[in-house]
C-alpha cells in the first residue's frame, strides 16, 4: 500500500508540467552554485529525464533538493532500477560535458 501511495505521489508530482518545472530549477540552482555552468546542469537534467522511469527519476540525486524541500520521500528502487539509474548518471556525464 504504502509504494501505491508513493507511485501515485510521483505520477502526479512527474506528470505536472509545473511541478516538473520546479524539479529542474532545484538542481538546476544547485548544481549551478556548485560551480558548473548552467547549461551543463540543464543538459543533464533533461538527459535524465528523458532517460529515466518516473520511479528513478524521483529516487535519483536530480529530485533530492526538491524532494528535500516538498517533503516527498525517495522511493525505494529495485537493483535493477538502480543499475539503470547510474548508467543513466554516467551517460549524461559523457553527453553533457
Amino acid at each position: 500500500m504504502k509504494k501505491h501511495i508513493i507511485l501515485m505521489l510521483v505520477v502526479l508530482i512527474v506528470g505536472c508540467g509545473s511541478e516538473s518545472s520546479g524539479m529542474k530549477t532545484s538542481y538546476v540552482n544547485d548544481c549551478s552554485a556548485e560551480g558548473v555552468p548552467e547549461k551543463t546542469c540543464e543538459c543533464i537534467f533533461d538527459y535524465g529525464k528523458g532517460n529515466l522511469s518516473d520511479e528513478q527519476l524521483m529516487a535519483s540525486d536530480l529530485t533530492h533538493d526538491y524532494r528535500n524541500t516538498n517533503n516527498i520521500p525517495a522511493p525505494n528502487l529495485s537493483l535493477a532500477d538502480m543499475e539503470k539509474l547510474g548508467a543513466v548518471v554516467m551517460e549524461s556525464m559523457g553527453k553533457c560535458y
